[in-house]
């Protein structure tokens, strides 16, 4: 039995040999991936070995890893193999009828033309979404292309720090609208910020702002603070959720609702205004009333009672029947009422978190009359996502992207929104290679979106 020091020396091995795999072998992350390419060659009477298992991709196959033997067979076609099998192993088997060619590896990133991706379909984002995971392009499959659109999440925050007048009006040219947080203060005032905490307990200042005692021993929510005291707070660069340089992010100060519209009227953006804070649906009514931006501004929440409450206080329709003070219902997780829970607060749309938003719940939302919206989770959320959830998607690239504008969805809240702006640009291009051309290239997914996949 031969120890494997290395990666390259697996190249080396015979058919049938038993390895180790050594303990120095060290894996970037948990997931890290060994590509390997194998053949189907001739049994001893030269007539070709039947592959073991049905093949999960055209031209791949492969079997699972148990605790003796690891067979894979693919049709002289590189794939990726899942190494969270072999780590703990003792020993691995490479069975009589299989041939090692290859190993293909770099540091940084893995380069393979006509590379086949295997991902579980527990780690496949478009397996969750229910979309087609073969014969796909890295832009869409062959449906119908409608261009949804684009909106900025808390304005373009890797630009300008998050929810402040710059990163909306960076938004500008790129987006159809932008989405804002907004909080009332003990003064009155409503002020735009987002701060940490979840959302049944969210404007927290801790891990946000750097002087929070500075401003007021003791605060711990925005709610604390009157609006003197919210425009004093400095932002921490050492949140990583604040993703912007760092620069913009000493520079930023929280704004007032009322400054950012006014920023905003004349771009003609929507402004899709979340109602984070308790008690803020009226007054924010009545700001967006008193600059008459009432066709410009939508509201949405997680707690549905604030949109109740809009839709209570503004139930005009116009001579559509559509409502004239749209809303959004929020969604993280998603009950299998949720259709009805939009309903009965007279919700206009219905927002979900962008891996809740299958084929089939897009489909639900349109055919009960509402408008569909997918968000994004906040730049720390993505990036674990897409690098401990989600194999077949990098943090916010056009594989992401792609698979979410395939679910029908009408409208995008995203983080990175000149990569939306970018991939639909050429969406409708790709669209008519793909139907002009319907046999393509099976690549379950791009490899330009893997990361490092190995150390050694």
């Amino acid at each position: 039995m031969r120890t494997v020091q290395s990666l390259t020396s697996l190249s080396t091995l015979a058919v049938g040999s038993t390895v180790a795999f050594s303990s120095s072998l060290a894996w970037t992350q948990s997931h890290s991936s060994l590509v390997v390419s194998l053949a189907v060659v001739p049994s001893a009477n030269g007539i070709p070995i039947p592959p073991p298992v049905e093949p999960i991709l055209e031209n791949t196959m492969s079997t699972s890893l148990s605790s003796s033997t690891a067979a894979f067979v693919a049709n002289t076609q590189p794939f990726l193999a899942d190494p969270t099998q072999l780590l703990g192993k003792q020993q691995v088997s490479l069975p009589a009828g299989l041939a090692m060619a290859s190993v293909l590896a770099e540091e940084e990133t893995l380069v393979a033309d006509n590379a086949f991706l295997w991902v579980p379909p527990n780690k496949s984002l478009r397996n969750k979404l229910k979309l087609p995971t073969t014969g796909i392009t890295q832009l869409a499959s062959s449906t119908e292309f409608q261009r949804p659109r684009i909106v900025g999440h808390r304005g373009s925050l890797y630009e300008e720090l998050e929810n402040t007048r710059a990163a909306f009006l960076a938004c500008a040219g790129i987006c159809d609208a932008v989405e804002l947080d907004v909080f009332l203060l003990k003064d009155g005032n409503v002020v735009v910020f987002h701060g940490s905490g979840d959302d049944r307990d969210p404007g927290l200042l801790r891990e946000y702002c750097t002087n929070v005692d500075e401003v007021q021993q003791g605060a711990t929510s925005i709610l604390d603070l009157t609006l003197e005291e919210a425009q004093k707070l400095q932002f921490s660069t050492s949140n990583a959720e604040l993703a912007a340089p760092a620069a913009k992010i000493q520079q930023g100060k929280i704004p007032t609702l009322e400054q950012v519209l006014l920023d905003l009227q004349p771009t003609g953006m929507e402004v899709k205004i979340e109602l984070k804070g308790p008690g803020t649906a009226r007054p924010v009514l009545d700001l967006v009333d008193r600059l008459n931006m009432v066709q410009q501004v939508s509201y949405s929440s997680f707690n549905l009672n604030e949109i109740e409450t809009v839709r209570q206080l503004k139930p005009q329709q116009n001579s559509n029947g559509n409502y004239v003070y749209r809303t959004g219902a929020l969604f993280d997780e998603v009950p299998l009422d949720y259709i009805e829970q939009a309903r009965a607060v007279g919700a206009s749309e219905v927002h979900l978190r962008y891996d809740t938003c299958t084929v089939d719940r897009i489909k639900q939302i349109h055919g009960a009359g509402m408008g569909s919206m997918v968000w994004m989770r906040g730049p720390v959320g993505m990036k674990a996502d897409a690098t401990q959830k989600f194999w077949d998607i990098g943090n916010e690239d056009e594989s992401c992207f792609s698979a979410l504008v395939e679910t029908g969805v009408q409208q995008l809240c995203v983080n990175r929104p000149k990569v939306l702006y970018d991939l639909l640009e050429k969406q409708p291009q790709k669209q008519s290679e793909v139907q002009e051309d319907p046999v393509v290239t099976v690549a379950a997914w791009p490899l330009q979106s893997v990361r490092p996949v190995l150390k050694v």
